[in-house]
């Protein structure tokens, strides 16, 4: 698939308001996002046979606000995108000059892999993140990615970080669940009625047996939840998503101390 193809699947994953006229945001505790975008390119990806490297990353920074929080938001986001570059390796510095060591990195590898099979190699990372959702306490944003390499199978991501604004930390989906048992059966509940042949995946007598998705979002009125395809083989097509309102979720999440 060419660049341009690469690029369309991407943007379709992203239903949100477009990221490139996403404008500085300003919450009500003052914290201020803008986007960084970092591209590193070598090569021609739409010229056949000819080998390539095509980075290009966008994502949202904060850039003013507590020093503390901003601290640790810029962190967790810098991780994330390290981690498309490292995936075994040991962790590099989570900030933009970790970044840039990583994709340098990256693309040595890339143009050892083309020297020592003497063909063309298209090794390409995308990733275009926005903010999801920003309130007086929490900040959602959504990370959407796709790596190609000779190494990996490419596979569309959706990465979700859900920040406290008191204190920069990640809001993780188990420290909100207060009944595991009965947010496992909603979610299999959801996913059936959209996905008939979840049976022959998973014994949908068995809560335990199914495995919770990491990324999920906040929204006003709901949480979002993100299967990637190797979290659960539901469709071979890229990320699934359900949508649990808090009028479904009352007593089985504790949402009171950020809404």
């Amino acid at each position: 698939m060419k660049l341009s193809g690469y690029l369309a699947v991407i943007s379709a994953l992203l239903w949100l308001p477009p990221l490139w006229s996403q404008k500085s945001i300003v919450s009500e505790d003052s914290l201020v996002t803008k986007i960084e975008k970092v591209e590193l390119f070598r090569g021609n990806c739409e010229a056949p046979g000819s080998g390539c490297i095509n980075i290009s990353l966008s994502f949202p920074v904060a850039v003013d606000g507590n020093p503390t929080t901003r601290k640790q938001i810029n962190q967790s986001i810098y991780t994330e995108l390290i981690r498309l570059f490292r995936l075994n390796l040991e962790p590099l510095a989570p900030d933009k000059p970790g970044l840039e060591l990583a994709m340098n990195e990256f693309s040595e590898e890339w143009e050892s892999a083309c020297a020592d099979r003497k063909d063309p190699e298209n090794w390409i990372v995308l990733a275009e993140g926005q903010v999801a959702y920003h309130s007086n306490r929490v900040l959602v944003v959504s990370l959407n990615s796709r790596v190609v390499t000779d190494e990996y199978v490419p596979e569309d991501r959706i990465t979700a970080l859900n920040f406290d604004l008191k204190t920069g930390e990640k809001i993780l989906l188990p420290s909100i669940v207060s009944d595991s048992l009965a947010f496992i059966s909603l979610v299999m509940d959801k996913l059936q009625s959209s996905y008939p042949k979840l049976h022959q995946l998973y014994d949908l007598n068995d809560p335990t047996a199914f495995p919770l998705p990491e990324n999920f979002e906040f929204r006003s009125t709901g949480i979002f939840l993100w299967f990637n395809e190797m979290d659960a083989p539901l469709l071979p097509g890229g990320p699934v998503s359900i949508f649990l309102t808090y009028d479904e979720l009352d007593g089985i999440v504790r949402r009171e101390k950020y809404f």
